[in-house]
């Protein structure tokens, strides 16, 4: 087995600029979660482009305010709360999701 891990992926142009681009970035989406790799958005930052998460002069306690996400921050903030991974955003989980142990195992390095 090989562990992948999708690093920064974005919902505009390469350069970081441009309208969102919702089919492509639903494309992309949907290929990596059949495929079981996991992803992260970049950029979760309130620099004036469009594959800012964060509308500039955003601080960070507005990080909550659904009016302070730019197009890109609320598609990928839809897309993550429409997810059916057993981890809620309240803390609680539901199914046989659990976190992962910190104790050390007799398994691990020595």
């Amino acid at each position: 087995d090989t562990c992948v891990f999708v690093s920064e992926y974005g919902t505009v142009n390469y350069d970081g600029n441009g309208p969102v681009d919702e089919n492509s970035t639903k494309e992309w989406w949907k290929f990596l979660d059949d495929n079981n790799i996991s992803y992260v958005n970049w950029a979760i930052e309130n620099k004036n482009e469009g594959a800012a998460a964060l509308k500039p002069g955003t601080q960070a306690s507005q990080l909550g305010v659904d009016e302070r996400l730019t197009p890109s921050g609320s598609l990928v903030k839809k897309h993550l709360l429409g997810q059916d991974n057993g981890v809620k955003c309240d803390g609680s989980s539901t199914g046989s999701t659990s976190p992962a142990s910190t104790s050390p195992t007799s398994n691990g390095p020595k």
